[in-house]
């Protein structure tokens, strides 16, 4: 019930909702599309095993040395439902690297894997790893294990659902379930209930193509500074102090005895669920 197969394909970001087909006890596997899905529990299951991973956050690549964005986080949790309900699922994107070479560039953060009731019960939120940043040389801020966001200096991380702070003039904080991340110059990342896009980034400098956080709230990257990443509760954007790391997505679970891990792997978030 671990085993995913990630597609990797790059596909318009609108919020088209499509549903997904199960049979009954089937395990079915989603993968990142940029779009909304939904999932119907079948007929006379009470119970689902959801394993949700959140995104890694962007690399920032340059001169032969690549700094990687944070590691998403990996939930594994039994939750109960009704039977016959709908899900909304929304899986989490890795953004593209960017490359800095040495006039700073900012990667952008990660987007959150959220399994939701409604329009706003979490059920699973596998939090994104935050962004990487080249000239400081630094990867990114993995995602948290508890709800709330990962900080960065004196930039605040999102908690009980709310986004990450941005750094002023630079990158946007991470999108939670229900508060967007703050601006920088780089666009914080929108929630779950915004939609999930991720932050534009910062154009002022030439970094080449623009790369915006990953659906699933990732916050854009600064001009000099990475982005936060979506999750339960958006992370910080990367605080101007050297040494510091942007801050990744928060996770959670209605089940409070799922296991919530750091992803040992990179890529796009990913979700199985399993109905029994």
């Amino acid at each position: 019930m671990d085993v995913f197969q990630d597609t990797g394909m790059d596909v318009l970001r609108d919020m088209v909702v499509v549903d997904t087909q199960t049979d009954a006890g089937a395990t079915v596997e989603l993968t990142y599309t940029g779009r909304m899905e939904t999932y119907a529990v079948p007929i006379g299951f009470f119970s689902l095993r959801i394993v949700a991973l959140g995104a890694s956050g962007g690399d920032a690549v340059g001169s032969g040395t690549t700094y990687v964005g944070g590691n998403g986080s990996r939930v594994d949790a039994l939750v109960a439902v009704s039977s016959g309900e709908t899900l909304t699922i929304l899986v989490g994107q890795r953004p593209d690297p960017i490359p800095y070479f040495f006039d700073g560039c900012g990667a952008s953060g990660g987007g959150g894997t959220f399994v939701v009731r409604g329009p706003s019960t979490a059920l699973v939120v596998a939090g994104a790893g935050a962004a990487a940043f080249g000239s400081y040389i630094i990867d990114g801020g993995d995602a948290t294990t508890t709800s709330a966001g990962g900080a960065s200096g004196v930039n605040a991380a999102g908690s009980g659902g709310t986004g990450g702070t941005g750094e002023a003039a630079e990158a946007g904080g991470g999108g939670g379930l229900t508060g967007d991340g703050t601006d920088g110059e780089g666009f914080g990342g929108d929630s779950f209930t915004h939609g999930g896009a991720g932050g534009s980034r910062a154009a002022s400098e030439s970094c080449g193509s623009l790369m915006a956080g990953g659906f699933g709230g990732g916050g854009g990257g600064g001009n000099d500074l990475g982005g936060g990443g979506g999750g339960h509760s958006g992370g910080a954007a990367q605080d101007a102090t050297v040494g510091l790391r942007a801050g990744g997505g928060g996770s959670y679970s209605s089940d409070t005895a799922a296991a919530i891990t750091i992803r040992t792997d990179h890529g796009h978030g990913r979700v199985s669920i399993t109905p029994f």
